[in-house]
């Protein structure tokens, strides 16, 4: 539990987001819509209209001139101390990624894969794991780093079935590839400073990694197909064979995970089930994660069960003791990261948690536009609860903030690619101006309303857009385009005076962006913390090269 302290900061810091809700809380499309720039501030507009564009650069990095006003001031020195560090803490020197690993792997995903990997390597040698399961493993690029260079055995669990069979395909290929090889990671990784050498054939390195297809979800069904498989994928053949020829044998193992089974006292519903309702997660959170096995041997696998403060109670199925699991997950999209928390609280079996979250915004929405799995910590939610504002809660369009880039590109910007910006916030907001007052709808028939070369001036991208644009189905006709094309013109020369707003309030939002990453990521580790979970959060990336570089670090000591 966080201390007084940090509940005040937290405090303060939502209703810091709160009063400043009008940098951030609507689509970049209705910048024109709802006159954006009216909400800023009178004492602003001048200090924010003189900045020079490596001034403009500088204002995420706390930059702060003398004669603006007070109320400006605080606000760069609020969001500077409610953001969490992002420069990368270099702990480990990352992993030696061959030639023929890095086949199919950008630079953004070989820097990523090649760090991820190292500081898993230490939390699993660390705590003793010598299994990885990789949520959302995609095509595999993790895994297959993770058992070439350490020879951890990793199960690769991925929604997409597709991407599941190109992740087999990948490793028996990649498996060929690597023919009797010796791989080492050189430097400091936690061994007294020596190399790791492990001497894996072709065969075994094919062995040691395997995808399935499952969707990780917040269900009981999920949960009891996701424990079915950690057993029938992590046990190693003796400790499989041993439990075929002990008193409970794997075909039991299925019928004690089949989600159809009947539930009685000693299989009670698991607390995976899915609500949109804010009590329902609040209880999530109350669930005790500390349980204790009744009876466990080589030949004995029993059940746990684990109540809670709110008398709701889950079911665990320990798996044997020398098979604890490290989950790991890059870039875990929406519900995912949430749903993974859930399931290390639940499951003895998952001993620590490497997990890299991304598409805040692709979590789901309430009823009342709130969001389902935030905040899904008691601290938060009751932080929330005591605020000025209870009722008040951030929206998908805070969360779309949180998952943009970082202030580490902004600060690189030319003034030709601000202008640039500009056009795209500005060309595109006059469009759904245009279409609200005339009723009308503008659909494109092409992915991008608009190509590069479109945004050259607005008589081009106007020409393009309707090029590319349907009404009702029908392609435009001459008629139609001219009478489109005027409108939309005579917008643009009554809006043009507003367009010098377009960059300040984008540099406000690039101000705002880490404090609310931070305080997601916040929740997040509370919640694991609240559970009996040690948690930290790390930024294990360069953020330049990539921005959701915010790691969430926790094992159950």
């Amino acid at each position: 539990m966080e201390d007084a302290r940090e509940v005040m900061d937290l405090r303060a810091t939502y209703e810091f987001l709160h009063r400043h809700e009008w940098i951030f809380n609507f689509a970049v499309t209705d910048f024109f819509t709802l006159k954006v720039w009216d909400y800023i501030p009178t004492e602003w507009r001048n200090s924010l209209e003189s900045l020079s564009n490596a001034e403009l650069n500088q204002v995420p990095f706390g930059f702060i001139k003398e004669n603006w006003p007070e109320s400006l001031k605080n606000f760069i020195t609020m969001a500077t101390n409610c953001s969490s560090p992002r420069k990368q803490i270099c702990l480990f020197n990352p992993a030696v990624v061959s030639n023929t690993m890095k086949k199919g792997m950008n630079p953004k995903k070989i820097h990523e894969v090649s760090n991820m990997a190292a500081v898993i390597h230490e939390m699993c040698r660390e705590h003793g794991v010598k299994v990885v399961i990789d949520i959302g493993s995609g095509l595999g690029y993790l895994g297959q780093v993770l058992s070439a260079t350490y020879g951890y055995r990793v199960i690769g669990f991925e929604s997409i079935a597709s991407r599941s069979h190109g992740a087999s395909k990948r490793n028996v290929k990649q498996s060929k590839q690597n023919k009797p090889h010796r791989t080492q990671n050189q430097g400091n990784d936690g061994n007294g400073g020596k190399s790791v050498n492990v001497d894996i054939e072709a065969e075994e390195l094919s062995s040691l990694m395997e995808t399935v297809t499952l969707e990780l979800e917040d269900t009981k069904q999920c949960r009891q197909e996701l424990t079915k498989l950690l057993y029938e994928h992590c046990l190693s053949e003796k400790e499989q064979l041993e439990l075929k020829e002990g008193s409970k044998g794997l075909d039991d193992l299925r019928r004690m995970s089949d989600p159809a089974r009947k539930v009685n006292s000693s299989n009670v519903e698991c607390s995976m089930e899915q609500s949109v309702d804010q009590s329902n997660i609040d209880a999530l959170s109350d669930t005790v994660s500390n349980s204790t096995p009744l009876s466990q041997s080589k030949h004995e696998i029993a059940q746990s069960i684990t109540a809670s403060k709110s008398d709701h109670l889950s079911q665990t199925v320990p798996m044997p003791n020398s098979t604890p699991v490290c989950m790991v997950g890059l870039h875990c999209c929406g519900d995912l990261t949430p749903t993974m928390l859930r399931l290390m609280r639940d499951l003895d079996v998952i001993q620590c948690l490497v997990c890299v979250s991304c598409c805040y915004h692709r979590m789901k929405e309430q009823s009342n536009k709130s969001i389902v799995n935030f905040p899904i910590s008691k601290t938060v939610s009751e932080t929330i609860r005591t605020s000025k504002v209870p009722d008040w809660s951030l929206t998908r369009f805070a969360m779309r903030l949180a998952a943009q880039e970082t202030k580490a590109r902004w600060q690189h910007q030319s003034a030709e690619e601000h202008d640039l910006h500009m056009k795209h916030v500005a060309y595109r907001g006059l469009v759904e101006l245009y279409m609200e007052k005339e009723g009308t709808v503008l659909k494109k028939c092409h992915r991008k309303p608009a190509k590069k070369e479109h945004y050259g001036s607005f008589d081009a991208y106007v020409h393009g857009i309707l090029e590319r644009s349907t009404i009702e189905g029908k392609p435009l006709s001459e008629v139609e385009k001219d009478h489109h094309s005027a409108n939309l013109k005579k917008l643009y020369v009554e809006n043009e005076e507003n367009f010098k707003y377009i960059e300040p309030i984008t540099a406000l939002q690039v101000v705002l962006q880490p404090v609310l990453e931070t305080l997601i990521t916040l929740d997040r580790m509370i919640f694991l913390r609240e559970n009996g979970i040690s948690a930290e959060i790390k930024p294990i990336f360069d953020e330049y090269v990539s921005p959701r570089n915010l790691a969430l670090l926790a094992n159950k000591t």
